[in-house]
């Protein structure tokens, strides 16, 4: 991104009002202004959204996603579905606001976001259902659902983490090493810095 001639890089975030629903991999375009105070890290823009383009090959996964949701929300109560989409997808926008606060007082607000804590659950989960077959499908299907699982919920800077961390304890443990992790979260942390510098 270019600001007044100056080459800018790393993540935007934009808070918006508008009614259009906006999904991952969407065209954005916004017009407005840019202020800044000391750097560009301190950035506030104002503007409007004027247009938005979807793209030529949809995402498969946010297909799938939404269509799970959609049948999540016809056969379950509100509020059991609005759990039921936070724990499996990290969809919070059915859940209660009162519900929310609740979580985060009781500090488990962990529980209802897409994060390392429900990709260990999932994993676990595999790894006793596939316990009594070979090793080599209990590890591949558990890659297969990390891989389901962040397709759904998109590769944002902690499922990467996460993602990581999981798949090679996952596929040291197959071969049969033992590892140290505090080695396995420095390999972790430079291999996420080399996919997405901003990421520090």
């Amino acid at each position: 991104m270019v600001l007044d001639g100056e080459k800018v890089a790393g993540t935007i975030y934009i808070n918006s009002d508008l009614n259009k629903a906006i999904q991952r991999g969407d065209e954005v375009t916004i017009r407005g202004k840019a202020h800044k105070k000391q750097s560009w890290n301190d950035l506030r823009f104002y503007g409007r959204v004027e247009k938005i383009r979807k793209p030529e090959q949809p995402d498969f996964f946010l297909k799938l996603r939404d269509f799970l949701a959609k049948r999540i929300e016809g056969q379950l109560p509100k509020c059991t579905a609005g759990l039921g989409l936070a724990y499996l997808l990290g969809e919070k926008f059915m859940l209660d606001k009162k519900l929310t606060q609740d979580f985060n007082k009781a500090g488990l607000s962990h529980i209802i976001v897409a994060s390392g804590f429900a990709l260990s659950v999932l994993i676990n989960m595999v790894a006793s259902t596939f316990r009594n077959h070979s090793k080599f499908a209990m590890t591949s299907f558990s890659l297969l659902a990390m891989s389901m699982f962040v397709g759904f919920t998109g590769f944002t800077p902690s499922m990467t983490r996460a993602f990581l961390m999981t798949g090679l304890s996952t596929l040291v443990g197959h071969v049969g090493r033992s590892f140290r992790p505090m080695r396995l979260i420095l390999l972790v942390i430079c291999l996420s810095l080399l996919s997405e510098p901003s990421n520090l």
